[in-house]
């Protein structure tokens, strides 16, 4: 990870990306399929999305900020994913989201894990299940 290495600037942009990624889920909570570029996204978000997107997206600029920005932001993805593949029959990646917060536990120690539990489901692979 980029904030692993100090680079700050570097990882504020991931986190401008995993909030592209919420973006994508709301749409498709709402049924939105976008082909051209960000234009009249206030048209195709709802109220609450909006106000949710605005509560997230101040990263400070320093290992903390963009962690507890990180740590928001896929919190807030992982509710609305699971809720969303469920209504379209599929699958959620619960496999990558442990890999990832496995990785992330290991990389940054109490700074990650202080921030408080992430939506992990238990994977068929874990033991006891």
């Amino acid at each position: 990870m980029t904030l692993g290495r100090g680079e700050v600037l570097l990882a504020q942009a991931g986190v401008l990306a995993l909030g592209e990624q919420l973006v994508a889920v709301m749409l498709g909570e709402n049924g939105v399929r976008r082909s051209g570029g960000a234009k009249r996204l206030n048209d195709c978000l709802s109220e609450e999305q909006r106000v949710t997107l605005l509560k997230l997206s101040v990263v400070a600029p320093d290992v903390a900020g963009i962690l507890q920005t990180y740590h928001s932001i896929t919190v807030e993805t992982v509710a609305r994913g699971r809720a969303l593949a469920a209504r379209c029959d599929s699958e959620f990646p619960d496999a990558m989201l442990e890999a990832t917060d496995a990785h992330l536990a290991r990389e940054f120690g109490d700074a990650w894990v202080d921030l408080g539990s992430m939506p992990v489901a238990p994977s068929a692979s874990a033991p006891g299940t």
